[in-house]
């Protein structure tokens, strides 16, 4: 007699040899890239001496008094909050800094669970260098409500983010607002709704800044490409509303305190921050993602790695990646970059993803590189 067990091995390795040749092939036609020859390792000395002396550089040992006596006071004098309601009736919640002798006008995209004021600091340097500011809340997120189920952060279409922003451009550039070349600032989440809003409206902006990108979304003990599959499957069986794997609602005891030790960034003083920020501003704070948000994240991130989408990426493209970055894959960030011929790619070693809430050193290294690179677009402008 003839054990069943002969029969399951070759099954066995069968399914496996399946499996291990979809992934290979979602990899290949993913765009997803193991390396890139043209990426530089950060220098933060270099650019860290080339910083302004005229910025008052915000510290770490300082940062909460500084960020009320110097940064919020100035933003106020400058800057309005203001919203718009889209067609469909979202309401988008903006923060605008206009710049009597604007050299750039700066669109700040921010990442997943994230919000426009995470980045007053930012603001507060790129406006004194004359860029007019932009800070947006993407809708479910911030002051563009509602959430998701339970405050989580959901999505039925990713791009329509993207179209979120084209419409509030479009709304400023009618008021003669848009001063100067047009660049757009994504971190992570913000960075593919970034990229997708230029390939959905080529020429629409002039320089795209990428900070820790999410081209690819490390999803954990679940290999991305099986991510991709099981979140389609999901959605398709109504769990689309429903917290995707190490997601999940707001939970007071766990998630009052900002951990000294985190995945966000090595540094402690402006991540705790802007966390006490968020849970004092937002009543109900955002979280955690859907299966939905994944599944079509995962998908945008597929086209913007297309031959197709990558062949709409004309314009120049500055790229940060950090080197401890345990949120998004490296392989989405060569697969990008090393495929576009006005991509600066950089590498920062012993950074986490957060990279606009590092260290003093890093954070006037970062600010400089990018005013170099804004400046860099001003002659084909006109300006």
């Amino acid at each position: 007699m003839i054990s069943p067990y002969a029969y399951l091995l070759p099954g066995l390795v069968g399914l496996g040899l399946a499996t291990w040749t979809y992934g290979q092939v979602y990899q290949r036609r993913h765009g997803l890239k193991s390396s890139n020859d043209r990426e530089q390792v950060y220098d933060v000395t270099h650019w860290q001496a080339q910083a302004s002396s005229q910025h008052a550089w915000l510290s770490q040992a300082q940062f909460d008094q500084e960020m009320t006596d110097w940064v919020q006071p100035y933003l106020a004098q400058h800057g309005q909050s203001e919203t718009i309601t889209l067609a469909d009736g979202q309401t988008l919640a903006f923060d605008f800094y206009p710049h009597a002798e604007a050299q750039a006008t700066l669109l700040i995209i921010h990442g997943l669970n994230e919000f426009k004021e995470k980045f007053r600091e930012l603001t507060y340097y790129w406006h004194q260098e004359a860029c007019q500011v932009i800070a947006v809340d993407l809708r479910g997120h911030g002051a563009s409500g509602p959430y998701g189920p339970k405050s989580s952060i959901h999505s039925q279409h990713f791009d329509q983010y993207a179209e979120d922003l084209a419409s509030l451009l479009d709304y400023l550039g009618k008021q003669g607002k848009l001063q100067g070349p047009l660049v757009l600032f994504g971190h992570s989440m913000g960075g593919a709704v970034a990229t997708r809003l230029c390939q959905l409206y080529p020429g629409l902006a002039q320089g795209l800044i990428l900070s820790s990108p999410m081209l690819a979304i490390d999803t954990g003990k679940i290999p991305f490409a099986y991510a991709h599959l099981l979140s389609r499957l999901v959605c398709s069986f109504g769990g689309g509303k429903a917290y995707a794997p190490r997601q999940g609602a707001f939970d007071p005891d766990r998630h009052s305190q900002y951990p000294r030790q985190n995945r966000w960034t090595t540094q402690y003083e402006r991540g705790q921050y802007f966390h006490n920020w968020h849970l004092s501003n937002h009543p109900i704070p955002s979280w955690g993602a859907t299966w939905s948000w994944l599944a079509t994240s995962l998908a945008s991130s597929r086209k913007i790695l297309s031959r197709r989408g990558l062949a709409q990426l004309t314009l120049p493209v500055l790229i940060w990646r950090a080197e401890l970055d345990d949120h998004v894959l490296a392989s989405g960030i060569h697969g990008l970059a090393s495929s576009l011929a006005q991509a600066q790619a950089y590498c920062v070693p012993a950074r986490k993803h957060e990279l606009y809430l590092e260290d003093d050193a890093f954070i006037q290294a970062y600010v400089t590189c990018i005013r170099h690179f804004i400046a860099s677009l001003a002659p084909a402008s006109g300006h």
